[in-house]
């Protein structure tokens, strides 16, 4: 198994550094999508089709993974005829010429495209990119709860004998004096638990230790499963996430080799 494939940290998300022009809708802003921590404040561009212009102020970025996301609890207002493509430039042009472009995915819970593979391990080191999306046969308006668009760490020692991914409905039950039964419905939550990642090396470890010192329980960030994966099964792969209850717990197996568990609780 390739690195490409290994599961991945995304927290560092370039846009809220970077110079953003994007059409927006009064109280719909663009800066709406760029608080993971609040999946329901929504971004609309006020049209269905339209640019993002992205200017990182350097060409020494390496963005490896790129996403826009739903609305927690909800289905991503893109149809799935939308066209998505990135482009990516070390001067402020596009024409057709510029030398990366590529379609971005587009799924039921939101669009998802992996820059980094054996070719290019830490991603595309662009200073200028542009976000072109044109759904005009979409009946509904557009719109973006959350976008990532930076880089990521890697754990180069993958999730081991699988893991456990539970949707949990949190739905209130009870039952009156009467007998009869009432809920009070709460949103679904996805819960990713038992993971283990065995005999990893020193660096790895401090990857994950600085990993878990960041974000902490109190900031929530991407967690990419398994990066090919986001062609085909993308709405599995790719979740937004915090640390459940505990950072990593670290373990050390013999010498500089070591063992890492964790559990992820869905952002809604």
């Amino acid at each position: 198994m390739g690195n490409e494939r290994n599961a991945r940290f995304c927290d560092n998300n370039f846009l809220d550094k970077a110079t953003n022009v994007a059409p927006e809708s009064s109280r719909r802003v663009f800066s709406n999508a760029l608080d993971l921590a609040n999946r329901n404040r929504i971004y609309k561009p006020g049209t269905k089709s339209f640019s993002i212009e992205i200017d990182t102020l350097s060409n020494s970025t390496n963005l490896s993974f790129f996403t826009m996301l739903a609305a927690s609890n909800d289905y991503f207002k893109m149809s799935n005829s939308a066209s998505v493509q990135l482009r990516g430039n070390s001067i402020k042009l596009f024409t057709g010429s510029e030398p990366f472009s590529q379609s971005v995915n587009v799924g039921e819970l939101g669009a998802y495209l992996n820059l980094a593979d054996s070719d290019n391990p830490d991603g595309l080191s662009y200073r200028f990119w542009q976000i072109d999306i044109d759904d005009s046969s979409n009946p509904d308006d557009i719109e973006i709860a959350y976008m990532y668009f930076g880089d990521h760490t890697i754990i180069n020692r993958n999730i081991s004998n699988g893991f456990n991914y539970t949707v949990v409905d949190r739905t209130l039950r009870g039952v009156s004096d009467a007998g009869k039964v009432f809920s009070l419905r709460k949103p679904e939550q996805t819960v990713i638990a038992s993971q283990n990642r065995q005999i990893m090396s020193e660096q790895d470890k401090i990857n994950i230790i600085n990993m878990g010192r960041r974000v902490g329980l109190h900031t929530p960030f991407i967690y990419v499963i398994d990066p090919d994966e986001c062609n085909t099964n993308y709405d599995f792969s790719v979740r937004a996430v915090y640390f459940d209850r505990q950072v990593p717990s670290i373990k050390q197996i013999v010498n500089n080799y070591y063992s890492a568990s964790y559990a992820l609780r869905e952002v809604i």
